[in-house]
């Protein structure tokens, strides 16, 4: 999930945003056995020439630009309540395909297809912020954004996250740490993932930060499979709790 609540404290577009993915798919794929359980991809190496670093700041990259259809029509996969909007954007040329969370609460998206030979990449709870579209009273200095966007990563408690691909739960979820790094992206003209959130804005946005816990996924066999991960973040008001499932088909 990318939940879009930016802003130094205030939930604002524009200063810090809280992001919680999680998914699962198909309970035929919790039936495999052992010795077909998909391993996550070491996060120490780098994978299709990028870290485990890079690729979530492509994640990142991949919403905020977002070229919205003509129509003016908001196309979200954040908020998409059956993942049918899953590949919207998505760069048909990568091969990473990336999965998104909630703004909150449980969601079951059971009409995401993938395509084969694409590697999968969640983030099982994240942070980003930067000045993009905030009103000049509330920008922030890269420094503190950089430290902003670290302390919510490193106020997150790993015994609150959870994830199970096929059935079969991750372990030593601190190896999918990523502190809070610097990327820029540039959003496209209006109608974007900005104004589809009521601020007018487009245009570069440097720097941006990101951080979280993400795991990226080798390339599924063709059929049904099960990916389902959550979390609780202690530091968002209400103690933020996130449980999305995905039924996947790749295709």
């Amino acid at each position: 999930m990318i939940n879009d609540t930016r802003g130094s404290v205030a939930p604002k577009i524009g200063a810090l945003a809280l992001v919680l993915f999680m998914s699962a798919c198909s309970s035929t794929a919790a039936n495999d056995s052992k010795q077909n359980r998909v391993e996550p991809l070491d996060p120490a190496q780098a994978h299709f020439g990028k870290s485990y670093t890079d690729w979530a700041s492509e994640l990142w990259k991949w919403f905020y630009q977002m070229q919205m259809p003509s129509s003016g029509e908001c196309v979200n996969p954040i908020t998409d309540a059956t993942g049918a909007s899953c590949a919207f954007g998505q760069d048909p040329t990568s091969p990473v395909f990336f999965l998104t969370g909630d703004t909150g609460g449980t969601v079951v998206r059971t009409l995401c297809a993938v395509p084969t030979g694409k590697a999968l990449l969640f983030p099982v709870v994240d942070f980003a912020g930067d000045n993009g579209g905030v009103p000049p009273a509330d920008v922030m200095t890269p420094a503190q954004l950089h430290d902003g966007i670290q302390s919510q990563v490193d106020g997150v408690a790993v015994t609150d996250l959870t994830a199970t691909v096929d059935g079969n739960p991750l372990d030593n979820m601190e190896q999918f740490k990523v502190n809070a790094t610097e990327f820029s992206y540039t959003v496209p003209p209006e109608p974007n993932s900005y104004s589809c959130g009521g601020v007018q804005f487009s245009g570069l946005v440097d720097p941006s930060y990101q951080s979280g816990y993400y795991v990226l996924l080798p390339a599924f066999s063709l059929g049904a499979h099960q990916i389902r991960f959550s979390a609780r973040d202690m530091l968002q008001p209400e103690d933020l709790v996130l449980d999305v499932t995905y039924d996947l088909s790749v295709l």
